[in-house]
This record gives structure tokens, sequence and C-alpha cells, in this order.
């Protein structure tokens, strides 16, 4: 199977929702573990306003959540979140 990648950038604004987009990439299904360590889901897109990544969108067992872009760090091919795996089954 292919994968393709998805662009997302961290560079971290003091302040701000968006983040500038970088030169990272992370792979589409890439693993996406939360502050506790615990394994959250996987990337299914990541989320732009024009050249800002917003965010990433993470299919959750059924259902699938948005996680802003100031709260998330690239290690790797792996995506972590510094929200606890609780804080993020109670996004919308």
């Amino acid at each position: 199977m292919k994968i393709s990648t998805l662009a997302l950038g961290i560079f971290a604004l003091a302040g701000a929702t968006a983040v500038r987009a970088e030169a990272l990439n992370i792979p589409r299904n890439a693993k996406v573990v939360s502050a506790d360590g615990r394994d959250v889901g996987l990337v299914n897109r990541v989320l732009t306003n024009g050249d800002d990544v917003t965010g990433i969108r993470i299919i959750m067992g059924s259902r699938s959540v948005t996680v802003g872009a100031d709260k998330l760090s690239l290690d790797g091919e792996m995506v972590k979140t510094s929200l606890t795996r609780k804080e993020i089954e109670r996004l919308p």
C-alpha cells in the first residue's frame, strides 16, 4: 500500500491557535499518542487555513476528533499531543 503524506508544521507562535506550516511530513494514518502516553488514534488529515495549520483530524475508534496544532508535536513518524486521552475523548 502506498502511504501518502500530509504536511504539518509545528512552529509555535506565542498565543496563536494557528501554526505556520514548515516542511515536516506526517504519514497519513500516523499514530497519535496522548500526553499520558496512551494511543489515541490515527491521523486522518491536516487542517489548514491558507498557509497556517490549524489542527489535525484524528480517527479515534468509530469517531473523529480535531486537535489544535498548538497541542501537537512530531516525534519521528508519530504525533504527540499535550492533551491526555480523557481530554481528547471529551472533544466534540
